[in-house]
């Protein structure tokens, strides 16, 4: 065998021997982060089923209602209220359950318990966070003010609003489905893409409750208006928080 010919399969072993010690890594690692994931996987999947998609579910129900009380559509409009309330209602019991359902109760059982105590007081403080944004968006429902104008100005603003949450729920599915450790050379781009994605939703949430906020309560010096107006801050309130706890998620 000529001395050109040995070294070319002499580097060709070197290369396969490479490959192989990295394929050997990647699977080290890809197990370690199930290791790791697999102790609050129980946990990730009842905020992604249960929480996260309630929000959803809530968020998109109710865009679905302002939608049908801007009136512009009387054929339609009746089914997109009944099938937003719908959404909403199974969306705040998905909430609820999360929070004290029979998932939970056997997570809270000591031989059960796997989960870390930051990653269990994050998910009921979560949990919390958007029942609150919930009840307060119920009340807004409930209480119309008589000014069409405001009407209209209120829905494009709460619906915005409910878009950014919509955003921060799929993007924190992105987070949790990464730090499950199933595709290590997918887990890093969901990771990354869903924590660009909430802090989009931050940015679009602060704009909206900036100067748009500003203009709506120009004028609106009726007791009825400054109510409405009241109900707005506290879901911008409410909401923040929210995306403020899907940006801090702990690490499991």
């Amino acid at each position: 065998m000529n001395k050109p010919m040995r070294i070319g399969l002499r580097s060709s072993a070197l290369i396969v021997l490479l490959i192989l010690s990295l394929l050997g890594a990647g699977t080290v690692m890809a197990g370690q982060n199930q290791k790791t994931n697999g102790e609050a996987m129980t946990l990730h999947h009842l905020q992604m089923t249960f929480l996260n998609h309630g929000l959803g579910m809530v968020v998109a129900g109710s865009n679905l209602m302002m939608l049908a009380e801007l009136s512009k559509t009387p054929e339609v409009d009746p089914v997109l209220k009944k099938h937003g309330l719908l959404g909403f209602q199974k969306g705040k019991k998905l909430i609820q359950r999360a929070l004290s359902g029979p998932e939970m109760m056997a997570l809270h059982e000591e031989d059960h318990s796997k989960a870390s105590p930051q990653t269990m007081t994050y998910v009921h403080s979560l949990g919390k966070a958007m029942l609150a944004y919930v009840e307060l968006l119920e009340h807004m429902h409930a209480a119309h003010s008589s000014d069409p104008e405001q009407i209209r100005a209120l829905h494009h603003m709460h619906m915005g609003l409910n878009h950014a949450l919509g955003m921060a729920e799929r993007a924190s599915d992105l987070i949790l489905l990464g730090e499950m450790g199933m595709e290590p050379t997918e887990d890093v781009e969901d990771i990354n893409y869903g924590q660009m994605m909430i802090a989009h939703a931050q940015t679009l949430w602060k704009k909206l409750l900036g100067q748009p906020m500003k203009k709506l309560m120009v004028g609106k010096e009726s007791a009825e208006e400054a109510e409405v107006m009241t109900r707005t801050h506290s879901i911008g309130t409410a909401g923040a928080k929210i995306l403020n706890l899907f940006a801090s998620r702990p690490h499991d």
